[in-house]
């Protein structure tokens, strides 16, 4: 990772209250228990993240994002930013696996991110040398 990426690990219940970055930033939710991700989850949706994943299967997504829209905790807009499951189709069977698919997708999602920047700093360059 670049030398300016900062991780913040540690137990949900101190995550919840951590502020927000001032670069982009990137969640992952990934907890002991379907309760404490959708917990997570609740907080975490209204936050301008860049990218955010919620580990588990297309089963507890649907359960979890219908129950979010039905008591109004987030509307579908909200939810439609949330991947889940996360990670990069690779057939990940094993723990580790799942671990590397995951990751592969924040490796991605970041060089995007770069990506998008990089174009928005010529976009200027190129608008005045068009302007000429």
């Amino acid at each position: 990772f670049p030398a300016n990426t900062h991780f913040r690990v540690d137990y949900w219940e101190r995550l919840l209250d951590e502020p927000m970055p001032t670069q982009p930033a990137f969640g992952l939710i990934v907890t002991r228990g379907h309760q404490h991700d959708t917990l997570v989850l609740a907080n975490w949706v209204h936050r301008p993240f860049v990218f955010l994943g919620l580990i588990g299967s297309r089963r507890k997504k649907r359960v979890i994002f219908s129950q979010f829209v039905e008591d109004k905790i987030a509307t579908e807009e909200q939810l439609d930013k949330v991947v889940c499951p996360v990670g990069i189709d690779i057939q990940a069977v094993s723990v580790p696996e799942i671990a590397v698919s995951i990751m592969a997708q924040y490796v991605q999602k970041r060089a995007e991110v770069v990506n998008r920047s990089l174009q928005k700093q010529k976009l200027p360059a190129q608008a005045a040398v068009a302007g000429r």
